[in-house]
């Protein structure tokens, strides 16, 4: 009897001391304050939680996100349209696109940041983009029908 109430004042007493307050305040390896007009916006390096607010026209992030690529792309209330065909995907030296109809057409390659390397207007149907100059890796196809105001964004891989 006498172990037992031994045993179960160290569990008592144990279980006092495992429980942990969550505060508000994070644990990070580094990070600063950014200030701008009366906002002041406190980040850190390598945060695990991902937030968005948007008030009005400011839009703030945390965590890692990725860009907007609509507001990257310059792409406004336009919809999406799919009549197209685009290859070979990946390719070293041309892309060949295929659009269904007849129209005033944009495409545009862009890096995955945003910036944008090639831009071609057309009216054509068949259409050849070269891309041999640009660098291996992953790119953005912003493919635009400027009449009908609708989009689609691809990705394509040059190597």
């Amino acid at each position: 009897m006498k172990n037992i109430l031994i045993i179960f004042t160290l569990l008592l007493t144990a279980s006092g001391y495992s429980q942990t307050a969550v505060k508000k305040s994070s644990i990070d390896s580094g990070g600063a304050t950014a200030t701008s007009g009366n906002i002041d916006v406190i980040y850190t390096i390598g945060e695990v939680a991902i937030q968005e607010n948007t008030q009005g026209s400011t839009h703030v992030s945390e965590g890692f996100i990725g860009p907007d690529l609509r507001q990257s792309l310059g792409i406004t209330d336009e919809v999406l349209f799919n009549d197209f065909n685009v290859f070979p995907n990946p390719s070293a030296d041309v892309i060949h696109i295929y659009f269904a109809n007849t129209s005033d057409y944009t495409m545009q390659v862009s890096d995955m940041n945003g910036k944008i390397l090639l831009v071609k207007n057309t009216k054509q149907v068949n259409n050849t983009l070269d891309i041999s100059r640009l660098a291996r890796g992953m790119y953005l196809l912003l493919l635009k029908d400027t009449a009908n105001h609708t989009y689609n964004v691809l990705k394509i891989e040059k190597n």
